[in-house]
C-alpha cells in the first residue's frame, strides 16, 4: 500500500514538474545576483541562461531586445521579471506583448524605485478601475 501511494505521489510530482516554467530576468547586476542567490537562475542546454545583467548606460538596446524576444519565444519561460530602467529601453516590445504567458512584471531596482505610472499593466488596471487608484 505504501509503495503504491509513493508511486502515485511521484507520478503526480513528475507531471507537475513538466508544467512548471522558469522565470526570465532582465535587470541590473545587483538584482540579478540576488535572484541567482535565491536559486532562480537557470542555464538551458538549448536556450542558454534565463537571465541577463543590463546596464542601461552601456548595454546596447538591440542586445537587450534580442534577449527579451528570445525569452518570449522560449517554451519554458512563464514569467519575465524586468527592472523598470531596463523596461524603458524596450518599452515598445513590452507594450506589443499581449499574450498571457509569459507574463511580464516590472520590478524596482536598488537604485530606482517602482513607478506605477511607467508600468503598462498598472495603467490598464487603473483604466479598468476608472478614477480609482491603488490608494483609494
Amino acid at each position: 500500500l505504501k509503495v503504491k501511494k509513493l508511486r502515485t505521489i511521484r507520478s503526480a510530482m513528475n507531471k507537475a514538474d513538466q508544467k512548471v516554467g522558469y522565470f526570465g530576468i532582465l535587470a541590473d547586476e545587483d538584482s540579478i545576483t540576488g535572484f541567482l542567490l535565491a536559486g532562480i537562475g537557470h542555464r538551458h542546454k538549448k536556450f542558454g541562461p534565463n537571465f541577463m545583467a543590463v546596464d542601461p548606460e552601456t548595454t546596447p538596446k538591440d542586445k537587450v531586445a534580442k534577449f527579451f524576444k528570445g525569452l518570449l519565444t522560449r517554451g519554458d519561460i512563464t514569467m519575465i521579471l524586468i527592472t523598470q530602467s531596463v523596461a524603458e529601453m524596450i518599452r515598445s516590445l513590452i507594450v506589443a506583448h499581449t499574450d498571457i504567458v509569459p507574463a511580464i512584471v516590472e520590478i524596482p531596482s536598488k537604485d530606482e524605485p517602482y513607478d506605477e505610472k511607467k508600468d503598462p499593466i498598472m495603467k490598464r488596471v487603473n483604466a479598468l478601475l476608472g478614477s480609482q487608484g491603488a490608494d483609494d
